[in-house]
C-alpha cells in the first residue's frame, strides 16, 4: 500500500474520531440544558398564549424590566470578555502550531 493512502486512512480515522466526539459533546450539551424541540409543536397553543402576552404588555413592573435589561447588557459583556480571552490565546497558538506543520512538510509559501 502507498503512503499516500495510508495517510490517507489515517486522516479519515482522525476525522471520524473527531466528528463522533463533537456528536457526543453537542448530544450531552443538548441533555444539560433539556433542548426538547417537538415540545414547542406539541404545545404550540402555550406558544400562541405566550405571543398574545407581547400584544397587550404591561407597565405596571417597568423598573424591574428595565434592571433585567441591565442584566442581559452585563452578561453579554462579560460573555464577550471570556470569548477573547479564550479565543485570542487559542488563535494564535492554533496559527503557530499549523505554520510549524508548514514550514516542516514545505507546505508554507510567502510571497514577500
Amino acid at each position: 500500500m502507498a503512503k499516500a493512502q495510508v495517510d490517507d486512512r489515517s486522516e479519515l480515522g482522525r476525522n471520524l474520531v473527531a466528528t463522533l466526539t463533537l456528536a457526543v459533546i453537542f448530544g450531552l450539551a443538548a441533555r444539560v440544558i433539556e433542548l426538547r424541540p417537538l415540545e414547542l409543536v406539541r404545545d404550540l397553543g402555550n406558544v400562541g398564549v405566550f405571543l398574545k402576552g407581547y400584544l397587550h404588555p404591561s407597565f405596571a413592573h417597568l423598573d424591574e424590566y428595565a434592571w433585567q435589561c441591565v442584566v442581559t447588557v452585563c452578561i453579554a459583556l462579560w460573555g464577550t470578555v471570556l470569548a477573547m480571552l479564550v479565543s485570542v490565546p487559542l488563535g494564535l497558538w492554533v496559527f503557530a502550531r499549523g505554520e510549524r506543520y508548514a514550514k516542516h512538510h514545505g507546505k508554507l509559501k510567502r510571497s514577500g
